[in-house]
């Protein structure tokens, strides 16, 4: 094979210029149609600008333009596309026919740069190893009629959108363009580990990531990470863990929903699992985003610990349950007719609280929510239940239960009564109203009935507290 080869000695660049091309080295030789060019090597294509320390030109002929189809770079290389798009590596390899290349790196990293939308927010992304796509454009307002239209980096991934946004993957991949217009961001854990998302005070570990760029929500797979909680004026910050299958968070709404089978633990309110959706409404304060309310649908329940009585306190519902932070209330409801088996019910180590309604009034103490006072309405039971004290049950309309005072109240509806037994004294009460609280001195239990009251049931009151207590009844 004839070869062709030159050395410039006593110029120390070699230029081609025209409309489209540009070569520019300190050194350079021609082999078989291989341009080998070192030392400040510059390349102006039709497609891009490229820099690097080395390169080589592959079917390189100076009459056609562009002069050359393949390029391979090594290091100190840049890639400029246009547009504030600029991607930096050791190394290159580039097929400017079918619009495509790998990208290398040794000690420093592959690091790509965009600025994106109309609001020109920064991406930044950074890794080992690479791939990327290019695509045409006709678009007068790109230096270059070509622009990046996909990017695949791997190992040691790092992402940073905008200014409080940062992810961390074993690989992404960064899709510019497509056909439906969508301009995404996928990020990948691997056997060892799981992508991590950091958002101000957030940090999410999962399988997968997708950022969408245009509306910046971002959604998530099997879950597990912390969100800050609550951050107060003496910056005393609290976090909550989070578990989950599924995870949407709507950033423009700072709105979070997580699906599947979930699990949250506040440091200041307790836990809350659930096994079908709950959102998380994130409000700003001092600077930091926190939890202003958590929503449930479908089965979940809500455990914290009184700290002035000493014990476990839980709420479950199938229905909706919403706490707001703000007000320091729970609102938890069940399905319309639901059964006592659906109903939403409150349980303490003592006691049981069956009903359509329930509400919780907080106050905050010790750094931690505790019950001030809680509301029952809709066909409301009662179950009590402990070694010191004898077994009682009650049914009513409305319940109020102070967990302080350990003072309950219970009512009915205008022409109904209150239903209320007493296992040890096998007392019967049918009244207006009825108040219950505890004696402490006495050790004894205290019951007293309001309005038009009776210490029997009638036959319909017996039948009817036989039927919604059929496991427990064991009087005549």
């Amino acid at each position: 094979m004839r070869t062709l080869f030159f050395i410039l000695c006593a110029i120390s660049s070699i230029c081609h210029a025209d409309s489209s091309s540009f070569i520019s080295s300190d050194h350079a030789c021609f082999d078989d149609n291989i341009l080998f060019l070192s030392g400040k090597v510059s390349l102006r294509h039709d497609f891009m600008l490229l820099r690097a320390a080395k390169a080589k030109l592959f079917d390189y002929n100076k009459d056609c333009d562009p002069n050359f189809c393949r390029a391979e770079l090594l290091n100190e290389v840049f890639l400029d596309f246009g547009n504030n798009v600029h991607l930096s590596c050791q190394r290159a390899n580039i097929d400017l026919t079918k619009l495509n290349g790998t990208l290398g790196s040794h000690k420093s990293p592959i690091i790509y740069t965009d600025l994106l939308g109309q609001q020109k927010v920064p991406l930044e992304i950074h890794g080992k190893k690479g791939y990327f796509e290019m695509i045409k454009s006709e678009e007068p307002r790109f230096l270059y009629p070509c622009d990046l239209k996909l990017l695949k980096i791997f190992d040691d991934v790092f992402v940073k959108y905008g200014n409080h946004m940062t992810l961390f993957a074993k690989a992404a991949h960064f899709q510019k363009y497509s056909a439906n217009s969508a301009r995404y961001i996928k990020a990948f854990g691997d056997d060892t580990g799981k992508a991590k998302f950091v958002h101000f005070k957030d940090h999410v570990f999962a399988d997968e990531m997708i950022l969408d760029l245009c509306t910046n929500n971002i959604s998530m797979e099997n879950i597990h990470g912390s969100l800050c909680s609550s951050y107060f004026a003496q910056k005393q910050e609290t976090s909550c863990d989070v578990t989950a299958d599924h995870l949407h968070w709507d950033h423009k709404n700072h709105l979070i929903t997580l699906n599947g089978k979930i699990s949250i633990i506040d440091k200041i309110l307790g836990s809350v699992d659930a096994e079908d959706t709950v959102k998380i409404q994130e409000i700003k304060q001092y600077g930091h985003f926190v939890i202003h309310s958590i929503t449930c649908s479908g089965p979940c329940q809500i455990n914290s610990f009184d700290t002035l009585q000493k014990e476990e306190q839980s709420i479950w519902c199938c229905g909706k349950l919403l706490f707001d932070r703000d007000s320091l209330s729970l609102v938890a409801s069940c399905p319309k007719g639901a059964k006592i088996d659906q109903q939403t019910l409150y349980k303490n180590k003592s006691l049981f609280i069956y009903s359509d309604f329930a509400s919780v009034d907080y106050k905050l103490r010790d750094m931690k929510f505790a019950a001030h006072s809680i509301h029952f309405k809709g066909s409301v039971k009662i179950l009590a239940e402990d070694a010191t004290r004898p077994l009682r049950f009650g049914f009513a309309n409305e319940v109020t239960l102070n967990p302080t005072t350990q003072e309950t109240t219970l009512r009915a509806k205008k022409g109904e009564k209150v239903l209320f037994w007493n296992e040890e004294e096998n007392l019967r009460i049918s009244a207006d109203e009825i108040f219950v609280s505890f004696d402490e001195k006495l050790k004894k239990e205290k019951i007293q009935g309001v309005g038009n009251v009776r210490f029997t049931f009638n036959s319909e009151e017996e039948d009817n507290f036989k039927e919604i207590f059929p496991k427990y009844i064991r009087c005549k």
